[in-house]
């Protein structure tokens, strides 16, 4: 369509125009920088609806709802599968995000979009409960009326709707410094697996193999640098775009089990959509043993960034 490569805000600003011209749309086009900066931003409204969709931006969000008294109208959805609740209504006395996921799940255990897939329509069905909330929210509705306290799960495949009960936790919920969420910087797609780290703990990771910029690899190939390239995405990205010198393609969940065939006497530059599962792949190869770390090249912001700095006839998805 004509908006395909527009950024979200600008979509969304076109769309709540055409539906109602009466409604003022105020786009923000940046990244949330730290919890006081986001804070700043949603003390300015009475409801914020959470349409982000990495782990790092939603408690973000919702450490800031909490902080500015604010509700926070969540869903969540990957594969047939969705969930929608309101969090910290009334506030300072609702359940929050924390309450349903007090804590991250570890890198590599959620399945990105890219790898789950997710069916289209679950952003209708669940957009429109959402919207719903927000409305009933607005208009001052009893408590007990909107989905405060309770998580309310779709599933699209069975056509079901089931509810379970959340409780705030006094102890974690909004528990969170400053330091503690600053800096959302990652990408959504990295985002959707794992939180900020820190520079201290993003440097140490960085110890176990090479990093290398797109750019760099397409200079130092053009010099005669001859690794094995191996893209660990999904066999239907890679029909989609693919680098044409890439010797294999695995994706990142099976290099465990396909290590062997990975050559160890040469260098390996790993590649994905934008980096994050290649350096999964990174991490899972130095904890395996078989390959020199300094012979590992995680290639940074991955084909996309191929695309942006190297060959900008490479489709991008």
């Amino acid at each position: 369509t004509a908006l395909v490569g527009a950024k979200k805000t600008a979509s969304a600003a076109a769309t709540v125009a055409r539906i109602n011209p009466h409604c003022r749309f105020e786009p923000i086009d940046r990244r949330l920088e730290s919890l006081d900066d986001a804070i700043r931003l949603v003390s300015r409204y009475d409801v914020v609806v959470d349409g982000s969709d990495n782990f790092a931006t939603k408690y973000l969000i919702d450490d800031a709802c909490v902080a500015a008294g604010v509700p926070n109208v969540y869903a969540a959805i990957l594969r047939f599968d969705g969930q929608v609740s309101v969090f910290n209504h009334p506030p300072g006395l609702g359940a929050t995000y924390r309450d349903l996921l007090p804590e991250t799940p570890p890198p590599g255990a959620v399945p990105s979009c890219a790898e789950g897939g997710v069916l289209g329509v679950l952003c209708g069905v669940l957009g429109a409960i959402q919207a719903t909330e927000a409305v009933k929210l607005i208009l001052g509705r009893p408590v007990e009326e909107t989905l405060a306290n309770r998580l309310l799960c779709y599933n699209a495949l069975r056509m079901t709707f089931r509810e379970r009960p959340l409780t705030r936790n006094r102890s974690s919920s909004s528990s969170s410094s400053s330091s503690e969420v600053a800096a959302v910087s990652v990408d959504s797609e990295q985002a959707a697996a794992t939180p900020p780290a820190s520079p201290t703990k993003a440097a140490a990771s960085k110890k176990n193999f090479e990093t290398i910029s797109a750019a760099a690899a397409a200079a130092r190939l053009a010099d005669g640098w001859d690794p094995f390239v191996l893209d660990v995405r999904l066999p239907q990205e890679a029909a989609i775009a693919a680098l044409p010198f890439a010797d294999g393609l695995v994706p990142h969940r099976k290099v465990a089990d396909m290590a062997a065939e990975i050559p160890d006497d040469r260098d390996v530059l790993i590649h994905c959509k934008s980096g994050f599962r290649s350096r999964l792949t990174c991490e899972t190869l130095v904890r395996l043993g078989r390959h020199d770390p300094r012979r590992l090249f995680n290639m940074e912001g991955g084909i996309l960034a191929w695309a942006d700095q190297v060959d900008p006839r490479l489709p991008k998805y």
